[in-house]
């Protein structure tokens, strides 16, 4: 609340998102897929960790997005080396510093940092060698930039981009020439 500016009840809400998000996340499993089970042979597929995954969150739900990017990801296995937006890094240390206690070490570790600095956490994040996996929630700019690094070494990545820019579009309007100017 007091970082961000959320009201409380807002903040509240988001809290209690992310402790459900959690719990499905606790739930979670990824059986092997068998394609063929026959007195000669089997055929499936066993899905495995992935490695480390980078998760690179944005500031509007600090806890909500972070939450669904690094619980899903622990618990099929991986670690994660979460980013948090450089305008709510409180939010994510003392998250970090609470699930310190239930993780074991290194299994979720809180980088933080301001990528307008010489030393863009971000871009290290998203090109270094040993990150297998970038999920990332924010502006396309930055999304641009993030595919761009991921494609070097065709690491996965999940992009969820978009807009904060709403906007209502009244049954008077003359769609063809509005669009243009909504969408630019």
């Amino acid at each position: 609340v007091r970082e961000q500016g959320k009201p409380l009840a807002s903040a509240k809400g988001e809290v209690a998102g992310a402790a459900g998000l959690m719990k499905k996340a606790i739930e979670l499993t990824v059986p092997p897929e068998v394609y063929s089970d026959t007195a000669t042979r089997r055929i499936e597929v066993v899905r495995k960790p992935i490695g480390v995954v980078a998760a690179i969150t944005p500031w509007n739900f600090p806890i909500f997005c972070s939450v669904a990017k690094f619980a899903p990801a622990i618990v099929l296995g991986n670690t994660v080396v979460w980013k948090p937006s450089p305008f709510t890094p409180l939010t994510a240390l003392r998250m970090g510093e609470i699930l310190q206690s239930a993780l074991p070490p290194g299994v979720l570790n809180v980088v933080t940092g301001d990528d307008k600095q010489r030393f863009n956490v971000g871009a290290h994040l998203t090109s270094h060698a040993g990150v297998s996996k970038v999920s990332f929630t924010g502006s396309v700019p930055t999304g641009k930039k993030i595919m761009s690094a991921c494609s070097s070494d065709v690491k996965r990545v999940t992009l969820e981009m978009g807009g904060n820019d709403a906007a209502i579009v009244r049954k008077d309007v003359d769609v063809k020439a509005m669009a243009p100017k909504v969408f630019s």
